[in-house]
């Protein structure tokens, strides 16, 4: 009733606008407000600030948006006339594809700048799932809606890659080939034929070769030869995924020459680097390092780095395979660097894990050390996944070597996140052990004291005899690092009682150490 009353205040033209924009899901532009109103932004900034006047809308500077109360948006679109809202809806659904369209002119224009473009949709992300879902919906029936809705999944698709996941991107691609096909779309229906395709490939591959051969046949009834040759290339994928290998590699070669004649340099890295695949599933890696190196040529010659990261990654092993590991090793240098410019931390870690791997090969010790403190660095991020996250024990190992007790720290705090969240007892007991090592390194001796003893408790509980013995141990050491000597030797003990069963000289030799501790504790 109070919001009716204060509503009611407003003219009734104000009222309407106001109510059309509770299409929005979040903050808006007045840019975004005057497409909902079909105004100029003059008109758009004159509204709004009425609107403002009257507190119904706020200003966030920092964000350079309007936005109202939640509690208004609802009320208004219970409120809202069906014409009125499917006018505004599509209103909406036109000014975000402009947006996305505008985004992928700029990644077009500089590929470098994949991570600033996908950064700047973040404000639009929940406007383009509120606008698809519209479109995807059977509210607004009819050619207009499909045509948006077909536009709308094929020019989010790249940024659904990174955005979503592969149900998401497949219900949306799925939507705009339904929509495709309503509407009679034929420039569109090929590229969502491609894109599901894309996403089924390894689960239902034969189907996804179906609908490339029919995406191929249209490319080729449009005469669209570029994109001919990534339909061609795209199955290429699927019969290599086949087993396939002779149709594999004759369909890259066809895309190769397609791209050739397009003079697309982007699209022959690709082919090339593809063939190089075929060859290295072939056991012939010299040629596919020959491939791999035209590939990345190309890569830098158009400046395609995301391009010529993921043929370094190919020609890596490649390289490693023909035991040419400096060469391997300057390829895993270049794709670290590459990654970290464009800001992809998920790739940045694993090519940093591979650098790892063959500087070891290599005894690259002076930039082993580096490596790894960048690649803990990496594992601490929030956003890099399971598989990660699964190296936070090892890489805190490595920190704790390397001295690093800080680091360690972190790591192993991870790594007894991930071991609590999946409720791994044993995985639990050793981060807590670990910890304790890392707080007894920082010289922090009564709070290493604490971590050690939950570790041996977890120990106990599970029957781990050598878990026990081991956590013993460094616990003794600990307590040796305070000057309780007496205390130490004791629990050292327990680690030598339970090795003698099996090493007698090894467990002599650990009596040396402890007999060193209890001198000290002597009088």
């Amino acid at each position: 009733l109070i919001l009716t009353a204060c509503l009611e205040r407003l003219p009734p033209e104000s009222r309407q606008r106001l109510s059309m924009l509770s299409v929005f899901a979040g903050p808006f532009t007045k840019e975004a407000a005057g497409t909902v109103w079909d105004l100029d932004n003059s008109g758009a900034v004159r509204q709004l600030t009425q609107l403002m006047e009257f507190c119904f809308l706020d200003w966030t500077p920092s964000l350079e948006r309007f936005s109202m109360h939640d509690l208004l948006r609802e009320h208004l679109l219970r409120q809202l006339d069906p014409e009125l809202g499917r006018m505004a809806r599509a209103r909406h659904a036109k000014y975000v594809l402009s947006a996305v369209r505008e985004s992928h002119r700029r990644f077009a224009a500089n590929q470098a700048a994949f991570s600033a473009v996908l950064a700047g949709l973040d404000p639009l992300w929940p406007e383009l799932r509120a606008a698809f879902a519209y479109l995807n919906s059977s509210a607004d029936p009819g050619p207009e809606t499909d045509r948006l809705c077909s536009a709308m999944a094929s020019e989010s698709f790249l940024f659904l890659e990174a955005r979503e996941s592969a149900d998401v991107q497949l219900a949306w691609a799925n939507a705009g080939l339904q929509a495709a096909e309503r509407a009679g779309l034929a420039e569109d229906l090929h590229i969502h034929l491609r894109h599901v395709a894309w996403l089924i490939r390894f689960v239902e591959p034969e189907k996804a070769r179906n609908m490339l051969d029919r995406a191929l046949e249209l490319c080729r009834r449009l005469r669209l030869a570029p994109d001919e040759g990534k339909v061609v290339g795209f199955l290429g994928v699927v019969a290599q995924i086949q087993g396939r290998l002779d149709d594999a590699g004759r369909l890259y070669e066809d895309s190769l020459e397609l791209a050739r004649r397009s003079r697309d340099k982007r699209a022959e890295a690709i082919a090339l680097g593809r063939i190089a695949d075929v060859h290295k599933a072939r056991g012939e890696y010299s040629r596919g390092v020959a491939l791999l190196s035209e590939a990345v040529r190309l890569d830098q010659e158009t400046r395609d780095e995301r391009g010529e990261a993921i043929d370094l990654a190919s020609l890596t092993e490649a390289l490693r395979r023909c035991a040419d590991n400096e060469k391997a090793w300057a390829c895993t240098l270049r794709r670290i660097e590459i990654w970290r410019k464009l800001k992809q931390q998920g790739e940045e870690w694993r090519a940093v894990v591979e650098a790892l791997a063959v500087g070891g090969v290599l005894k690259k010790d002076e930039g082993l050390p580096a490596l790894r403190k960048r690649a803990a660095e990496l594992v601490l991020q929030d956003d890099l996944g399971e598989i990660a996250k699964s190296h936070a024990m090892a890489m805190g190992l490595a920190a704790y070597h390397d001295g690093d007790g800080t680091l360690a720290l972190a790591l192993f705090r991870k790594a007894l996140e991930s071991a609590r969240e999946a409720g791994d007892r044993r995985k639990e007991g050793n981060a807590l052990g670990n910890l304790g090592c890392a707080y007894a390194l920082l010289g922090e001796h009564k709070t290493a004291v604490h971590y050690h003893e939950q570790a041996i408790a977890i120990d106990r509980e599970l029957g781990d005899l050598a878990g026990e013995a081991m956590g013993s141990w460094d616990l003794g050491e600990t307590y040796a690092q305070m000057g309780e000597y007496k205390k130490a030797a004791e629990l050292m003990r327990v680690r030598i009682a339970f090795v003698r069963a099996k090493n007698e000289s090894a467990a002599n030799e650990l009596e040396a150490l402890v007999g060193a501790i209890e001198a000290k504790a002597a009088p």
